[in-house]
């Protein structure tokens, strides 16, 4: 698989947890971030060799940045939820 590839499925990924992490179950949320660490790590050895890696790199990072404050944000929304239920 070439970076292209690893990264159009990253970007597309990533589109659907921005979109739809609020609405996952906690088992749920655990499936999707260890399908993203495998998308991850599969664009960043796409990225490995090529002659703008560190940019490359540098894109995924800024993506991965994007995924943690909207999930960070779904854990927050969880917590009121509970805590409003109690």
């Amino acid at each position: 698989m070439d970076y292209d590839e690893a990264r159009a499925d990253l970007d597309d990924f990533a589109q659907e947890m921005t979109v739809a992490s609020h609405t996952w179950t906690y088992s749920q949320r655990l499936e999707k971030l260890r399908f993203l660490q495998i998308l991850t790590k599969r664009a960043l050895r796409a990225a490995v060799g090529t002659g703008n890696e560190a940019e490359l790199r540098s894109g995924i990072e800024t993506l991965l940045d994007r995924i943690r404050s909207t999930t960070a944000v779904a854990e927050q929304l969880q917590k009121l939820r509970d805590s409003y239920r109690s």
